[in-house]
């Protein structure tokens, strides 16, 4: 049965590497479309919401800081969670928040008697590299708050924040990689023309099983001594093999021309593109099996295509999406697909933080070959 399902395997994997042009056009596409975002992009960082999420870590657990905590809870601009400073740093470098705010110890005190002359207080912004407006809109935040909580608790007053003798300092710190903002907006951008490219991919190889079917082709391969579900699952690996090559091929290129860096688990990166190849190629089952005919089948599938592109942050990060539509974008495989990616390089998450991604994208697969096998018609004319 193997020996059979991995000839049916090789017949599409040959047929492919036989059209030259056609096989370069596939690789070709999706690299020049993401260097041409990231050449435009030029390293600029994300838009966030209008109410930014924001974790804060309280070390000083002074009276200064509490009313500093519910002074932002009151703001329209932050939404604040209290948090531990290791999950906070964590939760950063899997990018669940963009921003940790990081009281020290001492700030009470000291931001008291800054308001008298004394040294100046100092705060610490864990941040996403890729969140930079984010982290320029809560450290201008962060000055208007603090001073108007120190003037209240050093003179019982408030409102009169510009009288303040003293400047806040901030200090950035980066808590998902050592990588710039442009590079980890390159790799995001290079993950997502790759995933779009075998996605388009995928519909080419649902097309090509119309056309067997409408020709016949079909027919006679049953005559073959192999199962029906087993020229479909053939078909549909071939095209996940092919999908997985295209995924390397674009990726080695950002890796190369634009230097973005695997900070996470390269073991974790294939599982991932394993898991994504296999998604695609169940996807063209899909589409193969449940279409009328090609015209029809493939301008509603370049539809669904785009969309799931979008939705997932292919285009641009999901980050910078309404809220509605980051919820609308979990029930979409490729933003798991990117997550995923973005996991292993500019985040540089460990093995284990891809885990949920991969299960998502396996079931992804299973549910499109799935209804492949059971609603595929073997006799249509």
């Amino acid at each position: 049965m193997l020996n059979k399902l991995w000839a049916l395997i090789l017949k599409d994997l040959k047929l492919f590497a036989s059209d030259r042009k056609a096989m370069l056009i596939s690789f070709a596409v999706p690299i020049m479309i993401a260097s041409l975002m990231s050449l435009v992009m030029g390293g600029a960082g994300s838009s966030g919401p209008q109410s930014i999420p924001v974790l804060v870590v309280d070390k000083d657990h002074s009276d200064v800081s509490a009313a500093l905590i519910a002074n932002l809870k009151e703001g329209k601009s932050v939404e604040p969670t209290i948090s531990n400073e290791a999950d906070a740093l964590a939760s950063v470098k899997r990018g669940k928040f963009s921003l940790a705010i990081i009281i020290p110890e001492g700030f009470g005190k000291e931001g008291v008697a800054a308001t008298a002359g004394g040294e100046q207080p100092e705060l610490v912004i864990a941040n996403d590299p890729s969140h930079t407006i984010d982290l320029q809109a809560v450290r201008g935040l962060l000055m208007q708050v603090v001073s108007k909580t120190l003037y209240s608790q050093a003179f019982g007053a408030s409102g009169q924040e510009e009288r303040l003798p003293f400047k806040l300092t901030v200090k950035p710190q980066e808590a998902s990689s050592d990588q710039e903002a442009s590079t980890s907006a390159m790799a995001n951008i290079f993950a997502g023309m790759a995933i779009q490219g075998i996605l388009f991919w995928a519909i080419d190889a649902g097309m090509s099983v119309m056309r067997d079917k409408r020709l016949g082709i079909w027919k006679r391969l049953r005559a073959a001594p192999v199962s029906g579900g087993a020229l479909l699952y053939g078909r549909g690996l071939s095209a996940a093999i092919i999908g997985l090559f295209e995924l390397f091929v674009v990726l080695a290129f950002g890796i190369a021309v634009f230097h973005f860096r695997i900070e996470g688990s390269a073991l974790g990166l294939l599982i991932v593109c394993v898991a994504t190849s296999l998604m695609a190629g169940g996807f063209g089952l899909f589409v193969g099996a449940l279409g009328r005919s090609e015209q029809q089948s493939r301008g509603l599938s370049i539809l669904a295509v785009l969309l799931m592109s979008m939705l997932g942050g292919a285009w641009f990060p999901a980050w910078m999406m309404p809220k509605w539509m980051q919820t609308a974008g979990l029930a979409i495989p490729t933003r798991y697909a990117i997550d995923g990616v973005n996991q292993m390089t500019w985040r540089g998450g460990a093995l284990s933080t891809i885990w949920p991604s991969v299960a998502a994208l396996l079931g992804f697969a299973v549910v499109f070959s799935g209804i492949a096998i059971a609603r595929f018609r073997w006799d249509e004319a």
